[in-house]
């Protein structure tokens, strides 16, 4: 069973770090709720015009920081901005396995 996290319900541009701050209190409360029942996490950018990498490390790599378990869905999002997360995610130094699931899906997860 999966519920999917809809960045698009809270803003329609994920271009800057002050909008991934006011999307991460709702994201990381969702991640827990979804997360603690052991629940695949999704996190759907439908109808999302832009993405960022400043919002991404507000937002995923933050998550990723701060949660050390868990392992969540990105749908819907370009190659462009997926990359540049991979290269963030790296740099944290944590082990986190990123997998293309399919065109605009990845799976990311942190390592237990």
């Amino acid at each position: 069973m999966s519920d999917v996290f809809r960045v698009a319900d809270i803003v329609s541009e994920c271009s800057t770090r002050e909008r991934g701050r006011r999307v991460y209190p709702a994201l990381v409360s969702f991640f827990r709720s979804w997360n603690s029942r052991r629940h695949d996490v999704v996190i759907s950018f439908e109808d999302v015009d832009l993405v960022t990498p400043s919002f991404l490390d507000e937002t995923i790599v933050r998550l990723v920081q701060e949660e050390p378990k868990g392992r969540v869905t990105l749908r819907q999002i370009r190659d462009f901005p997926m990359r540049s997360l991979m290269r963030m995610l790296e740099a944290t130094g944590k082990t986190i396995t990123v997998s293309r699931v399919s065109d605009g899906v990845y799976s990311v997860a942190a390592a237990a």
